[in-house]
């Protein structure tokens, strides 16, 4: 396999991208398999939580822990129900996740979002044009309205995972990505998935995707299109600009 492929057990090549991301591409799940561990600790039955997602392994927060959570991942891990557990003060560097349950029992993990730095609260109302993008009930990127039934996002944020639309969701109208109970929020199902053609992976040039809503969203006062610039305009060195998205300051 390359190098940004992972070896199945059954011998075929996926990309490092497919582990971990609830959706078995190996014949025999094995990027599946493994994708919770535990670190820093004396013994094989203790230690700090780790869940792996994609390539990555990200270090377990405490928020909203709770004795259900660690009996699940008790019994990922292969053992029994967990005897004790309780949040320490780690000095790791993270990456991090939060692990909560779906209504089926099944986890979730969900990164810790921590690539803003030195931002503001945002109000609510305030950025109404933003949309999260879910993956497998996965928050992985953020996406900008433009239409009533248009994002566009990224490239590198689906790129390998665009003939999967159906395992996306765009959620709109959302504040917090910790409450999403919140009546502001509509959730859509993605039907098409667009890259830009000319797109490089390596230099990230190009790096735009549009994604198609299989419904026309209704606007509200907490879903609203982005304001797109005139075709000519310009905008000249010394302009603030804004960057909008979910994170921690």
């Amino acid at each position: 396999c390359a190098i940004e492929e992972h070896q199945c057990g059954s011998g075929e090549c996926i990309p490092l991208h497919n582990l971990c991301d609830s959706l078995p591409q190996c014949e025999d799940g094995s990027d599946e398999a493994k994708c919770v561990r535990l670190t820093h600790g004396s013994l094989s039955t203790e230690g700090l939580v780790q869940a792996r997602i994609e390539n990555t392994w990200h270090l377990a927060c405490a928020d909203n822990w709770h004795k259900e959570i660690a009996d699940s991942v008790c019994q990922l891990l292969g053992l029994r129900d967990a005897n004790m557990s309780s949040a320490v003060l780690s000095t790791g560097d993270g990456p991090f996740v939060y692990i909560t349950r779906a209504a089926n029992n099944s986890l979730i993990f969900t990164k810790r979002w921590v690539e803003i730095v030195g931002g503001n609260d945002a109000r609510r109302q305030a950025w109404p044009w933003i949309v999260s993008l879910h993956f497998n009930s996965r928050p992985v990127c953020g996406a900008s309205l433009v239409s009533d039934e248009w994002l566009m996002t990224a490239a590198h944020c689906v790129y390998g995972k665009q003939l999967k639309p159906s395992q996306w969701k765009a959620v709109l109208g959302l504040y917090d990505q910790l409450d999403m109970t919140q009546p502001s929020i509509v959730v859509q199902n993605i039907d098409q998935i667009v890259i830009n053609p000319h797109y490089m992976k390596q230099t990230k040039d190009s790096d735009i995707a549009l994604m198609h809503l299989q419904n026309k969203v209704q606007y509200t006062d907490y879903i609203q299109p982005i304001c797109l610039p005139e075709k000519n305009q310009q905008f000249l060195p010394g302009i603030n600009c804004f960057i909008a998205g979910w994170g921690n300051i």
